[in-house]
């Protein structure tokens, strides 16, 4: 089951561009680490700033992983490059620390050393 509602949530801490624009999301999702979340919309009210054309420069990481090609293009637009939402992709997290246990991998994690 899945809800129509537009949620922004923002952490502080982070970067100004990371925010989170989740249009299909998951009934009763679980929320991690919860003390760095600064603020969460209530459930009927909606507000965004513009989702593109807009002024914000996104990191360069952000700007390399939203094509296929190597292109940088000062934007974000995963959309056009991964119509399928990105299934099926491999993400390689670098960190100092992650639990691959945790429900919401659903077995897809596992850890690797290098």
């Amino acid at each position: 089951e899945t809800t129509q509602h537009l949620r922004v949530i923002e952490i502080d801490g982070l970067i100004d561009c990371v925010t989170a624009f989740l249009e299909q999301f998951p009934a009763g999702v679980e929320l991690v680490c919860t003390d760095l979340i600064t603020g969460l919309p209530d459930d009927n009210e909606t507000s965004t700033s513009s989702t593109s054309g807009g002024t914000c420069t996104y990191p360069w990481g952000l700007d390399l992983i939203d094509t296929v090609e190597l292109s940088l293009d000062n934007t974000f637009d995963w959309e056009s490059s991964y119509p399928d939402g990105g299934a099926g992709a491999n993400v390689y997290v670098f960190d100092t620390g992650i639990n691959v246990e945790h429900g919401d991998f659903e077995g897809r994690a596992i850890n690797r050393f290098a």
